[in-house]
């Protein structure tokens, strides 16, 4: 499902697979994250574009402080975000094109890449994304003062609340996914609480709090079923203002008003009426969904992970079996330095021609002999011994390097993947507190004016708005990216296990939840000291 770990240089070099080291995001999972991190765009981009509608309204309504620049302000910052929606487009297809490369297949050949891996970061669906558009493009329309609104403009905001309905019902299924997932939640940040790191105040705490996280969702269930009754209401103020519009009946006098309201001015309200509420439901549903994304949890001491790579690992295996022939040769040219004893036997049969040589003839000779090699004599063999011993010694000294190597990148992965766990629930809280951000900053657009005020809103109203679109874009990638550097973690520890498994795809296959002291994924082989051959026995010359 993504790139795979990469080989690392090891202090060994006997065959088989050598310790894998991180690498940088690239493959289908780098894919299918710049596809997310496109939908993250395309989302602020709807939010931006909703400001703008809003601060537009608020301009014509002469209650805007600052007047027209902050309406310019936040035109800029819609004009900005498309054009790094565009971009991220078009580097996503430059990576496509490169990913074709890396498959032999040519770049102009039609690739989709498509899996629901990391659908769960679509924290806001496209379809809400692609709804609030459609309001904010109605809206735009209705601003048109010199057009009439025409009869297809007003059957597609009729239609809106039949759009909205399944949205609706979506959000309300997110919330459902929230509950189910809470008890293995509150499990992980149980564990996590304890850690020293959080019970030091090291990181921010309230991250780890299983009482915040209950309280979310109460108040993520109480903000549902308000935006519900909302929308319900808003779509039969809609359906009125509609028809007043059509009938051309104007609306009834406002208390403090001189004259009644315009219709195209009530149709306009409702529709910004609406489009706030689905901002508001679109940040509800961000909450729930990401509340729900879980960590496939790992916890596993270096020690036991150390045990594991060594009963697992082929070429541990392979280095185990080389040293052991390495530790044998000394015994083949120990066995050259022993004393030789030789006997030789020569003889030669002759015949004139006229005899039978086998007779007996004074021309047959036979002699023997004895040859004795004493080990004082064998220079060549001693050097060889020698050459024996050194090639023994510095086998096990690499050996023992691959050995370390290994524990070392062993130890790495398991506090890479410590380091994640509690970041990745720190990157959970951050999108947490952007939300709130952007619903505080919108909430104030929303401020009815005190007493004796002229409800103006304030001079940096665009600003804000901006940082705070800008700060959820930013938070939502950084979970995003926080999440893919987990998994990638546990596959670099799946490989450097020994334990990793494919399927029949070459698709790798997921190990699950990995618990210390359980004997998971293979079991303790001998030990350490077991491994390697003792040292050379001496040679009596």
């Amino acid at each position: 499902r993504g790139t795979g770990p990469g080989p690392s240089q090891s202090g060994f070099s006997i065959g088989g697979l050598t310790p894998s080291a991180p690498v940088g995001l690239g493959g289908i999972l780098g894919l299918l994250g710049q596809q997310i991190r496109i939908r993250n765009q395309n989302v602020n981009v709807t939010v931006v574009q909703t400001n703008l509608d809003q601060l537009e309204a608020f301009f014509e309504a002469n209650r805007l402080s600052g007047g027209r620049l902050q309406v310019e302000q936040a035109r800029q910052g819609l004009l900005d975000a498309q054009s790094s929606l565009l971009q991220l487009q078009t580097d996503y297809q430059n990576r496509l094109d490169a990913f074709k490369i890396v498959l032999g297949l040519p770049p102009d050949l039609e690739l989709r890449i498509a899996d629901p891996l990391l659908d769960r970061f679509d924290l806001i669906a496209p379809t809400l994304t692609a709804a609030q558009g459609r309001v904010s493009a109605l809206l735009t329309e209705l601003r048109q003062k010199d057009r009439p609104i025409g009869e297809q403009t007003m059957k597609e905001l009729l239609s809106v609340s039949s759009a909205i309905g399944p949205e609706l019902a979506k959000v309300q299924d997110d919330l459902r996914k929230l509950t189910e997932s809470l008890p293995a939640r509150r499990k992980n940040l149980a564990l996590l609480a304890e850690w020293p790191e959080v019970r030091s105040g090291t990181v921010y705490p309230a991250a780890f709090d299983v009482q915040a996280l209950d309280a979310r969702v109460v108040k993520l269930e109480s903000d549902y079923q308000r935006l519900a009754a909302l929308f319900q209401a808003t779509f039969k103020a809609l359906d009125h203002a509609v028809t007043r519009v059509r009938s051309g009946e104007k609306p009834a006098k406002k208390p403090d008003a001189d004259a009644p309201e315009d219709p195209r001015k009530e149709l306009t309200d409702v529709v910004e009426d609406i489009s706030d509420q689905i901002l508001q439901l679109s940040l509800v549903q961000a909450a729930a969904r990401l509340d729900a994304v879980p960590l496939t949890w790992v916890d596993l001491r270096s020690d036991e992970a150390y045990e594991i790579a060594r009963a697992n690992r082929p070429d541990w295996m392979n280095a185990r079996a080389s040293l052991v022939d390495t530790w044998r040769q000394i015994e083949v040219t120990a066995n050259a330095l022993k004393a030789g004893l030789s006997v030789t036997v020569n003889g030669n049969v002759r015949s004139d021609g006229t005899t039978n040589p086998l007779n007996g003839s004074v021309t047959n000779d036979l002699s023997v002999g004895v040859q004795f090699d004493a080990p004082l004599t064998r220079l060549v063999e001693r050097n060889a011994y020698r050459t024996a011993l050194i090639n023994y010694q510095q086998a096990r000294r690499d050996y023992m390097a691959f050995e370390d190597n290994i524990n070392q990148i062993l130890r790495g992965e398991i506090r890479d993947i410590r380091f994640n766990q509690i970041d990745f629930e720190m990157r959970r809280a951050a999108v947490f507190v952007a939300i709130m951000q952007l619903d505080l900053t919108r909430l104030n657009l929303q401020r009815p004016p005190k007493a004796g005020e002229t409800s103006q809103l304030g001079a940096t109203t665009a600003r804000d708005l901006l940082t705070a679109s800008s700060a959820l874009l930013s938070a939502q990638n950084s979970f995003l990216t926080g999440w893919l550097n987990y998994e990638i973690q546990r596959m670099n520890l799946d490989l450097d296990l020994g334990t990793m498994r494919l399927d029949e795809n070459g698709m790798w296959i997921d190990p699950g939840p990995i618990q210390s002291g359980h004997g998971v994924m293979g079991s303790p082989s001998a030990t350490a000291a077991e491994d390697i051959p003792p040292p050379a026995p001496a040679a009596t010359l």
